[in-house]
């Protein structure tokens, strides 16, 4: 996510979503400020195959361009791409400007349904940011 406000964010987000984007959707590229009268994000299924992805994208103010995949278990080579999606109404890309990278790992409402003295993990391999 890179983000400065609630109307001004780039999200790919992964999760189950409580059934709220479509029966098994699980993945979701968006681009904030939301309209209900223009395609602002994508939801999707990532297939339970995919156990080592990665997940991008490359931002500039005429277009999003998302994209997710495959790699090899050591994280080194890419083995398929699973998704992509671009984004490219110019007048609702957020500038650079105030803008956050944030990783987050959230809570659906704040509530878990994992039993007691389980987990849940996420792996980051590497984060990169390259300035235009």
């Amino acid at each position: 996510t890179v983000y400065k406000d609630d109307d001004h964010e780039i999200d790919i987000e992964m999760s189950r979503w409580a059934g709220g984007y479509g029966r098994n959707k699980t993945a979701d590229y968006a681009v904030q400020p939301f309209s209900s009268h223009v395609q602002t994000g994508l939801h999707w299924r990532e297939p339970t195959s995919a156990q080592h992805t990665y997940h991008q994208f490359d931002w500039s103010p005429s277009r999003v361009a998302f994209e997710s995949g495959t790699v090899s278990a050591d994280g080194n080579a890419s083995t398929g791409v699973i998704r992509t999606w671009t984004f490219t109404d110019a007048s609702r890309i957020p500038a650079a400007e105030g803008m956050l990278a944030r990783i987050n790992f959230w809570l659906f409402r704040g509530l878990t349904n994992l039993t007691a003295g389980s987990s849940v993990e996420a792996v980051l391999r590497s984060f990169e940011h390259v300035p235009s």
